[in-house]
């Protein structure tokens, strides 16, 4: 059975509130066992496993994201959200728009981050 767009719109949803939580093992139940993920383009990391790996590098810093567009057409969604990153008493911005396949079992099977170091932006 294909997913529904509803079905997508709450997989993206809980991304997005787990990333702001710093939460990489609620990351992790998002993405199938051979999920690959690239973020940002060129840094890959293959499998569950390397990908709560990558999430939990930012696990203790203090964040908060939140969806600014979302579009999902068949196992697709294409979204942007905004970043806001604390260290110390400087915040950074960082909007990427990440592109997203889904399995038939609504987890995520690859994740692909658009952005780069020029889009990070002091706030």
């Amino acid at each position: 059975m294909a997913l529904t767009v509803d079905q997508i719109t709450t997989a993206v949803h809980t991304y997005i509130e787990a990333v702001g939580a710093g939460d990489p093992d609620k990351l992790g139940a998002l993405f199938a066992e051979d999920a690959v993920q690239e973020d940002p383009v060129g840094n890959v990391n293959n499998g569950r496993d390397a990908i709560v790996a990558f999430f939990g590098n930012i696990k203790d810093v203090k964040k908060e994201a939140t969806l600014k567009s979302l579009r999902v057409a068949g196992d697709v969604a294409v979204f942007e959200f905004s970043m806001i990153t604390h260290a110390g008493d400087q915040k950074f911005l960082l909007e990427p728009i990440d592109v997203m396949r889904f399995d038939e079992n609504g987890l995520i099977k690859s994740v692909v981050a658009v952005w780069s170091q020029d889009d990070l932006k002091v706030v």
